[in-house]
């Protein structure tokens, strides 16, 4: 099984007038490395942070914007595991 997305975030606050442009994928397959069933979800994300205004005097907002948008996105990640299924 594999899942697509495209995900568009507009920042707020000290990261008013940036954004944030994702398209990802998961693939999903068969455990094979362990004695238990189950599945393991592979993972490609591509995030490109952008400034709306002048980026060169915006850079260091840019990364704190960026560094949280993989913050956000790892904890995304841990809070999405799913439990295998036994029958």
């Amino acid at each position: 099984m594999v899942i697509v997305w495209r995900l568009f975030t507009e920042g707020e606050g000290i990261f008013n007038g940036m954004n944030a442009d994702e398209t990802g994928w998961n693939v999903a397959v068969p455990a094979t490395n362990s004695t238990k069933t189950g599945t393991v979800m592979l993972t490609c994300v591509r995030n490109v942070p952008m400034h709306l205004n002048s980026t060169e005097k915006c850079q260091p907002t840019v990364k704190q914007f960026a560094g949280k948008l993989v913050e956000w996105g790892s904890e995304n990640n841990s809070q999405s595991r799913i439990p295998s299924i036994c029958c």
